[in-house]
């Protein structure tokens, strides 16, 4: 029974890591590329002598936002612990800081300012970026740690449960064992006592009767 239970339990601890833990920590992965390859555009865009790269980079921005508003959208339903609560939160915070300086930078571009796109970038853009990508970096940590978590303690029942069937298996062959031999046993014994006393009966001796047989087999023989 605990081998059984242990299985249905590493069953249903699998479905969950699989569909709850490993789906969050994709969301977070994918949301983490976006924003690298968006710090690494807007890195172009303002230190580049070419101002067309803003209009350049505008749709693929553009879409690059988009993605990234639709995987928060999908973390926030799916972070439900206080401390993945807690980054959610500051990363709120740190991605407002980053997209404000990254606009900042485009317009300066579209203006025809390089100078201040540069320094813009310096003194905002690049503080805010690395912040924002170290907190995602903690969130997707978080995460992977869950799965290490879950997956050990998948090990660890899958350990009981084959140690439970390994017991179960050897108590049955054990039972069996003694089952078998008690039933050898109830056959062979009456048989070896009728025996004794045919051959005594064939000596002319009838004063050994067979005793505690006399309704079985062996003992109507």
């Amino acid at each position: 029974a605990v081998a059984v239970l242990a299985l249905a339990r590493i069953e249903r601890d699998t479905e969950a890591m699989l569909r709850d833990s490993v789906a969050t920590e994709r969301l977070a992965s994918d949301w983490h590329r976006l924003i690298k390859a968006g710090v690494l555009r807007t890195t172009a865009v303002a230190v580049s002598s070419d101002g067309s790269l803003a209009e350049f980079f505008a749709a693929d921005t553009a879409e690059s936002s988009r993605q990234s508003a639709q995987l928060v959208g999908e973390l926030e339903k799916r972070l439900t612990g206080v401390q993945e609560r807690q980054l959610y939160e500051a990363l709120g915070q740190r991605r407002q800081v980053y997209l404000k300086a990254r606009d900042r930078i485009i317009q300066a571009r579209r203006q025809g300012e390089t100078e201040l796109a540069r320094q813009l970038f310096k003194s905002e853009f690049k503080p805010a970026s690395e912040a924002y990508l170290d907190e995602l970096g903690r969130l997707l940590s978080l995460q992977r740690q869950e799965i290490d978590q879950m997956a050990a303690d998948l090990a660890r029942l899958n350990q009981r449960a084959r140690l439970g069937l390994l017991a179960f298996g050897l108590a049955a062959t054990v039972l069996g064992l003694a089952l078998s031999l008690r039933l050898s046993r109830s056959i062979t014994v009456p048989l070896r006592q009728a025996e004794a006393a045919a051959e005594a009966i064939a000596r002319f001796d009838l004063s050994s009767p067979l005793q505690g047989h006399e309704r079985d087999e062996a003992g109507r023989l």
